[in-house]
């Protein structure tokens, strides 16, 4: 169960570097379909956008995402110049900027103690004995990244 929570949420991590060019509200009928160059369709699209949190499908134009709607709304802006990719119900997350994130190290991280932003030496050794409280005795406790210049 941790580990699948710490994979999820070095997923979520790496994808809050990610960044979509258009917002996920926008409608497939805005963009003209002489300019999409790619379509994927029937996939299960993570838009970052918590009013509409996921879609069926997003049409592309050069570099950037143009719409994101269901699968009809797309298809009808595609011309036959467009490639279509059939996603097969996976998962798509769009974002064309790699955030490189080491996904084991950050999987780790998010389920280690966090000391990033402590403010002091005392806060910094309480968290760690906060965190120790929580997990078996001679649990290895790892962690690291505070930043001792914030301490003053």
């Amino acid at each position: 169960m941790l580990k699948t929570l710490a994979l999820t949420a070095a997923l979520l991590l790496a994808l809050s570097g990610c960044a979509m060019t258009s917002p996920a509200s926008q409608t497939a009928a805005s963009p003209s379909g002489s300019d999409i160059t790619l379509a994927v369709v029937n996939a299960r699209v993570w838009t970052g956008d918590p009013r509409r949190p996921w879609a069926d499908a997003i049409a592309v134009s050069g570099e950037r995402i143009a719409a994101v709607g269901s699968g009809a709304e797309i298809r009808k802006i595609t011309t036959a110049k467009t490639r279509v990719i059939d996603a097969a119900g996976k998962m798509l997350v769009p974002g064309f900027i790699d955030s490189h994130v080491h996904f084991v190290d950050g999987g780790f991280r998010l389920s280690s103690v966090q000391l990033r932003n402590s403010k002091t030496p005392a806060e910094f050794i309480a968290r760690i004995k906060a965190y120790a409280a929580t997990v078996p005795p001679g649990t290895w406790l790892t962690g690291g990244d505070w930043d001792h210049t914030v301490w003053g």
